[in-house]
């Protein structure tokens, strides 16, 4: 992305900001997430290229999972090389769903004709375990979310879907995925719901919980103005809809709710999309009491293209629109902007993976016209994404 200046750090607010330099951003960074120790070793792997990813998900500057098609992957030398790791009972086709617990735990669901099977491991994908998602035939997997006490777990499955609609299941597991039961279910496309509060429409889009009991799911699809939130405080067996204030300016545009994410029992956010002019704007709801109340942040948009994000923790977050940086380290009440080195080395950026409010990495699948992962890049910085340098 040579590169054009920006006019302005945020659409239509810039003179409104107090904007942190760089360096404050960098600063109290603290301890980075590093891998747990105690993982198995990682057998020697293969360079990315031709493996066919679609994500990855770095836990240390070494330690790294991927996920492509039907296969799960691990690095242990910072994403150069990686290995096939998959459960050897998994389908031979299909895509997976995976959630990652540091450099040894993971999880992951597929589909198969007799029902969504999930598999854990513990040791960094040395041996697997699996399970059955009981009633799950003709449902898809669509996302997957562990605590940190790698005990408590939830599993979102699509049905048959319309547009604006995807009934579903929601399982859940008390015992690392050992077992699986249903927490509710959305009943059939029509919208009748088994358990209460859990519509069929909205395309869902994340889940996330802070303990036990307490959770936010997150849809698209939804009435203009009104984000698609709902919380539970059962574990997921009763949910009831979530009001989030937009400003007036943007309560008439269309709404798309993204992944929401907690960072402790207290602190979460949620990142919403208004879209005017085909130009979408990222206002993030954040929480310092759970999710009883939420505070939207200042709202960024570029007039590239849509922003990919990165949360850090409560207040370190990132956004790229493959031209330069977003940078916040105040919870959004402030944005820094600034273009990346080399020229359009984020260009086609499909995630962001960022460690810590300086390291992190980046992952561009390949470019259209390109075969196979010939064109897919793995990027990694060290300066809060001022520069990249290709990893391997």
């Amino acid at each position: 992305m040579p590169r054009i200046p920006r006019r302005g750090w945020l659409a239509g607010s810039a003179a409104a900001l107090a904007i942190p330099a760089l360096s404050a951003l960098l600063s109290g960074c603290g301890p980075q997430r590093g891998a747990h120790p105690g993982g198995a070793p990682t057998p020697r792997g293969k360079p990315y290229g031709g493996l066919g990813f679609t994500a990855i998900h770095m836990v240390g500057a070494s330690l790294g999972w991927a996920m492509g098609g039907a296969a799960l992957f691990r690095s242990s030398d910072g994403g150069r090389t990686w290995s096939n790791v998959s459960p050897p009972s998994r389908p031979s086709a299909g895509t997976i769903v995976a959630a990652f617990g540091g450099a040894s735990r993971a999880w992951a669901a597929m589909a198969t004709p007799s029902g969504v099977q999930l598999f854990s491991t513990a040791d960094g994908g040395a041996h697997w375990s699996a399970a059955v998602a009981p009633g799950s035939s003709n449902l898809v997997p669509r996302f997957l979310s562990f605590l940190t006490d790698s005990v408590h777990g939830w599993l979102w499955c699509a049905g048959a879907t319309a547009p604006g609609l995807e009934p579903g299941v929601l399982f859940r597991t008390a015992d690392g995925g050992a077992t699986w039961t249903e927490a509710v279910s959305t009943g059939a496309a029509s919208g009748a719901a088994r358990g209460p509060g859990l519509p069929a429409a909205g395309v869902k889009s994340g889940l996330a919980f802070r303990d036990q009991n307490h959770g936010v799911m997150t849809a698209t699809g939804a009435q203009r103005g009104t984000p698609w939130v709902y919380a539970t405080a059962d574990g997921g067996a009763t949910w009831a809809p979530v009001t989030l204030g937009l400003p007036a300016t943007e309560r008439s545009l269309p709404v798309g709710t993204q992944a929401p994410a907690f960072f402790d029992a207290r602190h979460g956010l949620i990142p919403v999309l208004t879209f005017k002019a085909a130009i979408p704007a990222l206002t993030v709801f954040v929480t310092a009491d759970g999710g009883s109340t939420w505070t939207a942040s200042l709202p960024v948009s570029s007039p590239y293209a849509a922003l990919t994000t990165a949360f850090v923790d409560e207040g370190h977050w990132f956004a790229t629109d493959g031209v330069g940086m977003y940078a916040t380290a105040t919870g959004g009440q402030g944005w820094s902007s600034y273009l990346c080195q080399p020229p359009k080395v984020l260009q086609g950026v499909a995630q962001l993976d960022f460690l810590s409010p300086g390291s992190g990495f980046a992952f561009c699948p390949p470019t259209p016209g390109t075969q196979g992962q010939a064109g897919a890049r793995i990027l990694a910085t060290v300066d809060a994404g001022q520069s990249w340098q290709a990893v391997g």
